[in-house]
């Protein structure tokens, strides 16, 4: 018997939290999008990747930045194929040591089992500023 979608959906979160990219992986259609809805001048892991190396390589990226310091995604909504679901995180820059704290909005599409699609939506007055806070001064 396969997973249901929201099954799958939690395996993914707990692997996020843990920084286990070959779980993640293995729940991930090859040509998966992921959007950050915020722009790359705002901040640079903002906007699309697109294919499974690309978002792994986004989530590794992240994960070398930031210590995180909590992750819980909240009651998950679901609707055939497509879910969402409210993600409280607090993340610490590993240069500056500032804290970043918010509350994500994610919409999944899933295909086949896998994970096709997540747009990612942040805070922008949290991000912005956590942005201004962390700029390492010389």
């Amino acid at each position: 018997m396969s997973e249901s979608i929201a099954d799958v959906l939690r395996t993914i979160y707990r692997a996020w939290e843990k920084g286990d990219m070959a779980t993640l992986e293995k729940h991930l259609a090859e040509d998966i999008c992921h959007n950050v809805h915020v722009a790359p001048q705002v901040h640079p892991l903002g906007g699309i990747r697109e294919g499974r190396e690309q978002v792994l390589a986004r989530l590794k990226q992240i994960d070398s930045q930031f210590t995180s310091l909590n992750f819980s995604p909240g009651e998950l909504l679901m609707k055939g194929n497509q879910a969402a679901a409210q993600v409280r995180i607090a993340r610490m820059h590993r240069i500056s040591d500032v804290q970043y704290r918010t509350t994500l909005a994610h919409y999944w599409t899933f295909r086949d089992g896998l994970a096709a699609r997540l747009d990612e939506y942040h805070d922008m007055g949290d991000l912005l500023e956590f942005a201004e806070r962390s700029v390492v001064r010389v």
